[in-house]
């Protein structure tokens, strides 16, 4: 159980409602609670953090649940480039959100950042490294991860870096395109996201996206 995922499902959920559901069998006669939880333990939690209602499927009788426990965790399936990049950057918010709870201020790492982020030369895709590299320091210190941890999970250091290049570059500053977008082809290719990310000038950026939409 990885808290950071939990807490950035919740999020997504809460914004942009549960595509997938969680699936429950009935407890036996006399147990404390009504249902077991068969797989879907972060969107359950995400959705508990944030007070929403959880979308639920009843595992039919008979069902191989262990089987069930270890395709949930074996063959999820694969988010698409833009899914991932908004889940990573939710994730990164979520680690930055509870440090802040925790130490009431952003670190000097941070605040540097950002003060560097106010030069022109300084690129969009350099500013969403240095958040990427923020985000794992965030990780390790709000949940004590290791390197290894956040490889398990999909948030080793290039992860994070292709993930948010996406999404500082691409997602963030064109939300109003996203929905158009997201099922074109270059969109679901993480290279071809990344040639449009490197493009310097966000206005060739958009109008990149907006040809592509036409």
């Amino acid at each position: 159980f990885f808290p950071a995922k939990a807490e950035a499902i919740g999020l997504l959920m809460e914004a942009h409602g549960q595509h997938d559901a969680i699936k429950v069998r009935r407890a036996p006669s006399g147990s404390a609670f009504a249902w077991i939880l068969v797989y879907g333990l972060h969107r359950l939690e995400g959705a508990r953090q944030r007070g929403i209602q959880v979308l639920a499927i009843e595992a039919r009788e008979g069902g191989d649940f262990h089987r069930l426990q270890a395709s949930e965790n074996m063959d999820r399936r694969e988010l698409a480039p833009l899914e991932r990049a908004m889940f990573v950057a939710a994730v990164a918010d979520a680690a930055q959100r509870r440090l802040e709870a925790t130490h009431g201020t952003v670190s000097q790492q941070a605040i540097a950042g950002r003060a560097r982020q106010a030069k022109v030369q300084y690129s969009d895709v350099e500013k969403a490294d240095e958040f990427a590299e923020q985000a794992r320091a965030n990780l390790s210190r709000a949940y004590g991860w290791r390197d290894e941890t956040a490889e398990a999970c999909g948030l080793s250091l290039s992860d994070l870096k292709r993930s948010m290049r996406i999404f500082r570059c691409v997602v963030e500053p064109n939300r109003d395109l996203m929905d158009a977008f997201k099922d074109h082809p270059v969109a679901q290719n993480a290279s071809d996201l990344l040639k449009i990310a490197a493009q310097r000038d966000p206005a060739l950026r958009r109008r990149l996206i907006e040809t592509l939409n036409a």
